[in-house]
């Protein structure tokens, strides 16, 4: 049953179709209202159920209790509603796969260690939760984890990630890391990876970036490197992301993966000459503003066809 985008606006009660043997109910993009009061139940919902979305009903608010849900759901999308206080995730069905709650009110401490077993996308961004991030206790299959904009702790040390062999996407912005060793400690196999105002500190050093890395965005930290270089940077990196750091030295713009699409060390202290002449030939977004670049002969004449972004104020070109 299909009913997103409807722009449907009434109380929502799901108790009639218990009896319903429906096996994708999606009410996603409406104006559905929970008037019952301070908590919101899925525990009439029929046994068939496979996929549950509710995602995009603002009205949609109050306390959420995840207790009694269809036993064989593999997918529960409540992402951009009103939901508030406590969630408690221990009591999921073990089929789950797919679990969106990012964008609503929810807060207070939360456990991650007893997740569903098959979960492999997990998306809590957005909200004001907190805890301990223990990467061993994380299901296997997980591929996907968003917990941006919360305050879990966790930290990056050696072998830390060691367990989560299928992790490919991995966002912990805005989440303070408590030790940070370096980025070989990252999981083996992920592509993407966002730790954006995470209180990391000490020295960056990009040589150890796993080489399935396509896009790294480490802003709003306080990484520090004298000697920054990019040759031993993945192959296959598309995105790089260094905006507002400590990273001081001269850059070396030639030795970048031809591969990528754009590249961001604005507001730093990088220093020196700027070769422009052999950027990646499919670079779109350039950001070298707000350092110590000085030049006086500034060659524009061999920048890529495909550059839509270049900054550079606030320097001594």
């Amino acid at each position: 049953l299909n009913l997103s985008s409807m722009s449907c606006f009434a109380s929502l009660d799901l108790t009639p179709l218990s009896v319903v043997p429906l096996q994708v109910l999606d009410l996603s993009r409406n104006s559905f209202l929970n008037l019952w009061g301070a908590s919101f139940g899925l525990s009439s919902l029929p046994p068939t159920l496979l996929v549950l979305r509710l995602r995009d009903n603002v009205g949609l608010r109050g306390a959420l209790n995840l207790t009694g849900l269809p036993q064989n759901l593999l997918e529960l999308d409540l992402s951009e509603c009103s939901f508030s206080g406590i969630v408690d995730l221990t009591a999921l069905p073990p089929t789950l796969v797919t679990l969106r709650m990012g964008s609503n009110f929810l807060s207070g401490p939360i456990s991650l260690s007893y997740l569903p077993p098959a979960l492999q996308y997990l998306d809590l961004s957005l909200n004001t939760l907190r805890g301990a991030l223990l990467p061993e206790n994380l299901p296997l299959p997980l591929r996907h984890l968003d917990l941006l904009g919360n305050s879990f702790l966790w930290t990056l040390t050696a072998g830390e990630f060691a367990t989560c062999g299928n992790l490919t996407y991995l966002d912990l912005s805005e989440n303070p890391a408590m030790a940070f060793h370096n980025f070989s400690a990252l999981p083996p196999a992920v592509q993407e990876v966002r730790l954006v105002n995470c209180q990391l500190f000490g020295k960056l050093d990009l040589s150890v970036v796993p080489p399935s890395v396509t896009v790294l965005d480490l802003s709003l930290n306080s990484l520090a490197s004298t000697a920054l270089s990019f040759s031993g940077l993945p192959q296959n990196l598309r995105e790089l992301y260094l905006k507002l750091n400590f990273l001081a030295s001269p850059v070396d713009l030639t030795t970048l993966p031809t591969t990528l699409v754009a590249l961001d060390l604005s507001i730093n202290v990088l220093s020196g000459a700027v070769d422009l002449t052999a950027l990646p030939p499919g670079l779109v977004s350039l950001r070298l503003d707000y350092n110590h670049f000085v030049q006086t002969d500034l060659n524009l004449s061999a920048l890529p066809r495909t550059l839509r972004v270049f900054s550079g104020s606030s320097n001594q070109w």
